[in-house]
């Protein structure tokens, strides 16, 4: 199981160092799992970047069916990564046709900007930034259009509504790419929160297949993938990938500049974070003076440790709410951010949602007593967990060292 972790992890980048090559070569030479290397890979988002090293270093490792099922992830990559530029480019050209600056970030934007190549970057949805007043303008458009509004995610999964305040889902005519129209970066829930008009005074421009495309200032975005990857547990590689590629594409960030919008944007531990997983799991240039000042923070320390043993599959529960409120908190820059975002969680929890209006049905005048049904359906559930501790015990890390079990946080 170790070899398959150190495997994935000398794979997950575009640059190897010295050294790097043999290493990989070993590795690879006495894996027997192959078939768990690959699903692992593909659902960490990583398996063109473990595609392309492997053929480069050691294509004769890997057995016909593993070394067929990784190309043909490569290469569902590249088709799927070119689409998603075609759609990427047509929405912001309609956009800024009709005076809506509009600003791309993730997706293939970074791919393309720190990954060089963006099939290299496992693709999911789009994501696109407008102005706060151009948000209703912007969704207008594209339903006169043909695109249609989706939903994200099943709320049944965690079980309370979903926080979209600061983004919709738009579905394009065709179905095929998901495209996250957003007017803020992160929701008013989270603990972390950027200052859009700093971005947008500070933008840059991107040359994305002869189309120049707003994207987001190097300095932002390594904040922007700190708060988001922490905001989503760290639970995949890729976003690790993302910022370790952003440090190795920009090394002479402006560092001043990236810990004062940390800073405002309340994320400075987040940063401290991200930056300190990208050097410890994937060997990221980060400077001295900064991984002093990540490591002074033991409680980060803490963190960085547990989700370095957990970024595998099979660490923990992703939709374990507690622990998830436990993590952001441990995050929060401060007691007066975990206050704001215990009580932004206390009011999104509180909203009904289908499944509160799906136990019962009420007439639409007694529709309020759906928060009481809420309040009662969310005891019992919580109760049940403190009654049967057992039932959500995690299974062991598989990078924990041998009898060490991970702990719910």
């Amino acid at each position: 199981m170790l070899a398959r972790v150190d495997l994935i992890l000398a794979c997950a980048r575009t640059r190897f160092g010295e050294g790097q090559r043999d290493r990989i070569a070993a590795l690879a030479g006495a894996e027997s799992d192959w078939p768990g290397i690959v699903r692992a890979a593909r659902d960490h988002g990583v398996a063109p970047l473990l595609h392309r090293a492997l053929e480069r270093v050691c294509p004769r490792a890997l057995p016909d069916g593993a070394r067929a099922e990784l190309r043909a992830c490569f290469q569902a990559s590249r088709y799927r990564s070119a689409a998603m530029i075609r759609e990427l480019l047509r929405v912001t050209s309609m956009l800024e046709d009709h005076g809506i600056p509009a600003l791309a970030f993730k997706g293939p934007a970074l791919a393309a900007r720190v990954y060089c190549d963006a099939a290299l970057r496992q693709p999911t949805d789009l994501d696109i930034l407008v102005h706060e007043q151009a948000f209703r303008a912007s969704q207008d458009l594209l339903l006169r259009n043909g695109y249609g509004h989706g939903q994200a995610g099943d709320s049944r999964a965690s079980g309370y509504a979903r926080d979209s305040d600061h983004a919709v889902l738009m579905i394009p005519p065709e179905g095929s790419v998901a495209i996250d129209l957003h007017r803020k970066l992160m929701p008013s829930s989270f603990v972390g929160s950027l200052d859009v008009e700093r971005i947008w005074r500070r933008h840059e421009w991107l040359d994305l297949c002869g189309t120049r495309v707003r994207c987001l200032r190097a300095e932002d975005e390594l904040v922007y993938l700190c708060v988001h990857g922490s905001k989503s547990w760290w639970h995949r590689l890729s976003w690790v990938c993302d910022v370790a590629e952003t440090l190795e594409s920009h090394r002479h960030l402006d560092w001043e500049d990236v810990t004062s919008v940390a800073r405002s944007a309340r994320a400075s531990r987040m940063l401290w974070l991200g930056v300190l997983l990208a050097h410890e799991i994937l060997s990221a240039p980060v400077p001295d003076e900064v991984l002093s000042t990540a490591r002074m923070d033991r409680s980060i320390r803490a963190l960085a440790t547990r989700v370095s043993i957990g970024i595998l599959p099979g660490a923990w529960t992703r939709h374990d709410d507690l622990a998830r409120v436990r993590f952001h908190l441990a995050l929060a820059d401060g007691p007066r951010e975990r206050v704001r975002h215990l009580f932004h969680l206390a009011r999104r929890y509180a909203q009904p949602n289908e499944l509160d209006r799906a136990a019962i049905a009420l007439p639409r005048a007694l529709h309020p007593l759906y928060y009481g049904v809420r309040a009662l359906r969310l005891t019992t559930r919580y109760a049940s967990r403190l009654t049967h501790p057992l039932t959500s015990q995690s299974p062991k890390s598989p990078l924990a060292p041998p009898g060490v079990s991970r702990r719910r946080w």
